[in-house]
C-alpha cells in the first residue's frame, strides 16, 4: 500500500496544503517568518503529520480537541488522504469535516465509490481493517512522533515479549498455554486435597497401630516412650526446616534492603542529573539568538533601504548625465562673432550662453553631490554587509552553543532514563522478593502450626493411661484405612500422570513459543545490523531470546548485546546520535517484520517528527541515503535548518501566522 494525496484546509496553522507523495525520501524543514526567534520551531512540522493522522485516527498524537484543530477564525476544516493498495487494484479515500459548532464528519470512498457504515467509530475501525495494521504500529512504525514513540531498547521484557509475541503469532500459543495452565492448577488442587487426606489416613493408621501395639501394660509403657521420641524427633525436624526458612528469610531482606539501596543511590544521581540539566540554561542563548535575528531583522529592513535608495540614486545620476549631456551639446553649438565676439546660437537666438553656462555649472554640482552620496551609500551598504557577515557568525556560534547545550540535556536525559529503567527494575525484584517473603512467612507459620500441634499431641501421650481395648475393632478399623489409602493413592497416581502429560504439552508449547520468538529476533537482528552497516555504523546489535537455562526452566528474558569494536556495552553508555542510528535501525527492522506478515504486502510509508534529534547533520545525512535506497515515500522531519543537507526537502514557511508547503 502507498499514501498517494493528503489535502487539507483550515487546518490549524494551515490555510490550504494540496500534497502528492512522491514516492522517495524527503526532509521536511521549517522557517518560520512570522517569529524569526523560532527558526524552524512553530511552523507547523508537526501539523503536518497530524493531518495524516487525523485523517487515519480521527485524532491527532498531541490529542487537540477538534474544534481547536480548525484554523482561527475559521469555522471548518476538510482534510483528506488517498491510499492505493495496488494488490487488491483498490484506492481508499478518506475524507473528514472538522466543524466548529457540530460532529466532525468522515466519508469513505473505494475505487470512488461510496464505502457506507453506520458511524463515525464504524467507520474508523473500516479505515484500520483495510490497511490491515493495527494504530499502534501505524504510530510506532510508520508514522512516529515523540508523542507516541518507545525505543524498543528500552522497554520492559513483558513489552518485548508482546510486540514479537504479535508479529510472529507466539501470543497465540500464550493463550493456549494459559488455559492449560489452569487445568494443570485444577488438578494440583485436587490432588492436594487428596495428599492432605493421605496423611489423615495414615495418621489414623500410626495411632490405631500405636494402640494395637500397646494391648499389655508394658507394651504400652514401651511404645509410649517411643512415641514420645519419635515425635521429639519431628519437632526437631520442624524446627530445622523453620531455621532453613528463617535463614532464607533473612537473605531475601538483606537482597531487599541491598536493592533499596541501590534505588536511594540511583534517586540521588537522578536529583544530581537534574540539577546539572537546570545548570544548562538555554534561555540565555535562546534570548541571544533572539537579540541577533532582531538585529539581523532590523540591519536587512536598512540594508534594503539602502538598496532602494541606491536605485534611486542611479535614476538620479543617470538623468543627470543626460542632462549634462545635451547641455555639453548647446554649448558645442554656440558661435562666437569674430568681428563683435558676440556668441549665439544659430538655431535659438534668444539662448543666452551664460544663462547655459550658469546652468551647466550647477549641474555639475548637483552630479558631484550625487556622486559623493552614492560613494557614501556604497560604504554604507559595505558596511552593513560586514555588520550582517558579523551577526550571522554569532547567530551561528550561538546556535551551535545552543545545539550543544540541548545535546547535553539530552545526554542527561539518557542517563536519567537508564537510572529510572534500574530503579524500576530494582523495583520489580523487590516485588518478586517480596512475595517470595510472603509465602515463606505463610510456610513459617504453617511449620510452626505443625510443631504447635506435635507438640500438643505429646502432650496427649503424656497424659494417656493404659486401657484394655478391643484387638478385633482395631484390625478391622486399620483395614479400612488401608482399603481407603489405596484407592485415593490411584487416584493420586492417575492424577500425577495426568499432571505430567499436561504438563509436558506446557513445555513443548513454551518451547515451541520460544522458538518463534527467536526465529523473528532473528529476522530483526538481521535486518537491524544491515542498516547499521549501511549508515557506516561500527555498531553490531545481537538478540538473545528466550532459552533453556541449566535447571531445566525456560528464561523468557530478551536482551540486547551492543556489540562496538568486539566489546560488549550497555545501551544507555552510547551517545543520543548513536542511540538514534540504533532505534532508526530497529524501526526499519520491525517495520519490515510487519510487511511481510501482510496479506498485502504491509505499508510502504514511514514519517518521523523530531524523532532522530540525537544526530547531528552528518549522521542524518547518511540516514537519508539509506531511506532513499528503500523506494518509498519516507518523510523525515528535523529541526536542523542546513538547506544543503539533502537534495530533496519540503520546506513548511511560516508566514503573516499561515503556514505553506515549498518542495525543493
Amino acid at each position: 500500500m502507498d499514501f498517494k494525496k493528503l489535502f487539507a484546509s483550515n487546518f490549524l496553522v494551515f490555510e490550504s496544503i494540496n500534497y502528492s507523495f512522491t514516492g522517495d525520501c524527503v526532509l521536511v524543514q521549517g522557517e518560520n517568518l512570522t517569529d524569526s526567534g523560532q527558526e524552524s520551531n512553530g511552523t507547523g512540522k508537526t501539523a503536518f503529520q497530524g493531518i495524516i493522522e487525523y485523517c487515519l485516527y480521527g485524532s491527532t498524537s498531541q490529542k487537540i480537541r477538534d474544534r481547536d484543530l480548525i484554523r482561527h477564525a475559521q469555522e471548518e476544516s476538510e482534510v483528506s488522504l488517498t491510499i492505493e493498495c495496488k494488490v487488491r487494484k483498490e484506492t481508499l479515500k478518506i475524507t473528514r469535516y472538522i466543524l466548529k459548532k457540530s460532529s466532525s464528519k468522515l466519508t469513505l470512498s473505494i475505487n470512488e465509490k461510496p464505502w457506507k457504515f453506520a458511524t463515525v467509530n464504524d467507520g474508523n475501525a473500516l479505515i484500520l481493517s483495510w490497511i490491515g495494521i493495527s494504530k499502534d504500529d501505524l504510530q510506532y512504525y510508520y508514522i512516529i512522533n515523540r508523542e507516541r514513540f518507545k525505543s524498543f531498547f528500552t522497554a520492559s521484557n513483558t513489552e518485548k515479549q508482546n510486540i514479537i509475541g504479535r508479529f510472529s503469532n507466539a501470543n497465540l500459543i500464550h493463550d493456549v498455554d494459559r488455559d492449560i495452565s489452569g487445568e494443570v492448577n485444577e488438578l494440583q488442587n485436587t490432588k492436594d486435597s487428596l495428599e492432605r487426606e493421605v496423611n489423615r489416613i495414615s495418621g489414623l493408621i500410626e495411632g490405631y497401630t500405636y494402640n494395637l501395639q500397646s494391648h499389655d501394660l508394658e507394651s504400652f509403657k514401651e511404645n509410649k516412650k517411643k512415641r514420645i521420641e519419635d515425635l521429639n524427633i519431628r519437632i526437631k525436624q520442624f524446627e530445622q526446616l523453620e531455621g532453613d526458612k528463617q535463614q532464607q528469610l533473612l537473605g531475601i531482606n538483606d537482597k531487599i534492603r541491598n536493592y533499596q539501596r541501590g534505588i536511594t543511590r540511583l534517586q540521588s544521581l537522578c536529583i544530581l542529573e537534574e540539577n546539572k540539566a537546570k545548570e544548562l540554561d538555554l534561555s540565555i542563548p535562546l534570548q541571544l539568538l533572539q537579540k541577533i535575528n532582531t538585529k539581523i531583522s532590523d540591519k536587512l529592513d536598512i540594508y534594503d533601504k539602502a538598496v532602494d535608495k541606491r536605485s534611486q540614486y542611479n535614476s538620479q545620476i543617470n538623468e543627470v548625465n543626460r542632462i549634462i549631456q545635451n547641455t555639453e551639446k548647446k554649448l558645442a553649438g554656440f558661435i562666437t562673432c569674430p568681428k563683435c565676439s558676440y556668441v549665439f546660437d544659430l538655431n535659438d537666438k534668444d539662448l543666452d550662453v551664460n544663462s547655459v553656462e550658469k546652468y551647466y555649472e550647477d549641474v555639475q554640482v548637483l552630479s558631484d553631490k550625487l556622486h559623493k552620496a552614492y560613494d557614501n551609500l556604497l560604504s554604507g551598504i559595505e558596511a552593513i554587509d560586514v555588520e550582517l557577515i558579523k551577526f550571522n557568525a554569532e547567530k551561528n556560534d550561538c546556535n551551535r552553543r545552543i545545539d550543544l547545550l540541548k545535546q547535553k540535556i539530552n545526554e542527561i536525559k539518557d542517563l536519567i532514563s537508564s537510572y529510572i529503567y534500574k530503579i524500576n527494575q530494582s523495583l520489580s525484584q523487590i516485588k518478586l522478593e517480596r512475595e517470595l517473603t510472603y509465602r515463606l512467612e505463610i510456610e513459617i507459620g504453617n511449620i510452626f502450626k505443625d510443631i504447635q500441634n506435635v507438640s500438643n499431641e505429646i502432650e496427649t501421650v503424656k497424659k494417656s493411661n493404659y486401657d484394655s481395648i478391643d484387638v478385633s475393632d482395631l484390625h478391622k478399623k486399620i483395614v479400612n484405612c488401608n482399603k481407603n489409602l489405596e484407592e485415593i493413592n490411584d487416584e493420586l497416581f492417575k492424577i500425577g500422570e495426568e499432571i505430567f502429560n499436561i504438563s509436558s504439552w506446557i513445555d513443548r508449547f513454551k518451547k515451541f513459543k520460544a522458538y518463534l520468538t527467536n526465529r523473528y529476533l532473528k529476522v530483526i537482528e538481521t535486518s537491524c545490523n544491515d542498516v547499521l552497516q549501511k549508515i557506516n555504523s561500527n555498531i553490531q546489535i545481537i538478540w538473545e531470546g528466550q532459552k533453556i537455562l541449566s535447571t531445566g526452566k525456560l528464561s523468557d528474558k530478551i536482551t540486547a548485546n551492543v556489540i562496538r569494536n568486539g566489546q560488549e556495552r550497555d545501551y544507555y553508555s552510547f551517545s543520543g546520535g548513536e542511540k538514534a542510528k540504533m532505534n532508526f535501525a530497529m524501526i526499519m527492522g520491525l517495520r519490515e517484520i510487519i510487511n511481510q506478515s501482510h496479506p498485502y504486502g504491509g505499508l510502504n510509508f514511514l514519517f518521523t517528527d523530531e524523532i532522530f534529534e540525537g544526530l547531528d547533520g552528518q549522521g542524518l545525512y547518511e540516514m537519508l541515503k539509506v531511506f532513499n535506497e528503500y523506494h518509498f515515500s519516507v518523510l523525515i522531519t528535523t529541526h536542523i535548518t542546513d538547506r544543503n543537507l539533502f537534495h530533496n526537502i519540503l520546506k513548511i514557511v511560516k508566514k503573516n501566522s499561515i503556514s505553506c508547503i515549498d518542495v525543493t
